[in-house]
């Protein structure tokens, strides 16, 4: 049986290590399409910190409770979503993403 396995052993160790090709990864998610051409947050130096969706939604920033259409900052809030807050800008729209926070491990008592 190791004479069988001897040349296919060979064959794998003569093929260059960038010859294998490189498969994707089938449970990584398709990219997400753009929200309304919207910018990145970081920029304008506000943070989402919660979301509440339903009849009256509202996102707390920087600490500040708002509802749709109130403003911050001279930022207009728009709309709420599942995860992000899009607001109204100066430079136009800007999507402001919820983070997600790190686990952490509690101890329940019985």
């Amino acid at each position: 049986m190791c004479k069988r396995l001897l040349p296919l052993l060979a064959l794998c160790l003569a093929l260059p290590a960038g010859a294998a090709e490189v498969l994707s990864d089938p449970t990584r998610p398709e990219s997400l399409p753009p929200a309304a051409s919207a910018t990145p947050a970081p920029a304008a130096g506000l943070k989402l910190s919660l979301l509440r969706l339903g009849p009256k939604p509202m996102a707390v920033i920087n600490g500040r409770v708002l509802h749709v259409g109130e403003t911050l900052d001279g930022y207009r809030l728009v709309a709420v979503q599942p995860g992000r807050a899009i607001l109204q800008g100066p430079e136009g729209p800007l999507s402001l993403n919820l983070a997600a926070a790190p686990l952490q491990k509690t101890k329940v008592r019985p």
